[in-house]
């Protein structure tokens, strides 16, 4: 068993409400004195309950309820989402082959291999998507 976290999702969801809903990881790790991968996984907590923490360029936004004065920020908010994942189908490409290759060389169990395969299967569709997202982009570009 783990230690007991010196924090609670509840903590820092009253933090991020608090503080203009914008926070960086950081901030709120020194805040708490835990560490960032306390408070990732914190965050972690709260989105797999319906908590919609968003990540900005300035940090960690909270959005219960979407006005005029942050529509923009959701807007960027989920293009940056998209943009990350572009750039992960990226290394999803050139990741594909060696993972491929894992196979061959380890003598995987039935579970390792079923894994693996999911593993591969996340990978390319990641990569059909953002493929499918970059033909869109080219089409409204020209």
């Amino acid at each position: 068993m783990g230690r007991k976290s010196k924090i609670q999702p509840a903590e820092v969801l009253d933090e991020l409400r608090a503080n203009n809903n914008i926070r960086k990881v950081d901030q709120l790790a020194k805040k708490f004195k835990v560490s960032t991968v306390t408070v990732r996984a914190n965050i972690k907590k709260l989105r797999l309950k319906g908590h919609p923490i968003l990540p900005t360029k300035e940090g960690l936004m909270l959005v219960d309820v979407v006005d005029e004065e942050n529509a923009k920020k959701v807007w960027r908010s989920g293009n940056w989402i998209i943009g990350e994942l572009v750039g992960m189908s990226l290394v999803g490409k050139v990741a594909k082959k060696p993972l491929i290759q894992v196979r061959k060389v380890l003598e995987l169990t039935k579970e390792e291999r079923k894994l693996l395969k999911g593993t591969l299967l996340m990978i390319t569709n990641l990569i059909t998507t953002a493929g499918i997202e970059e033909e869109l982009e080219e089409g409204v570009n020209k």
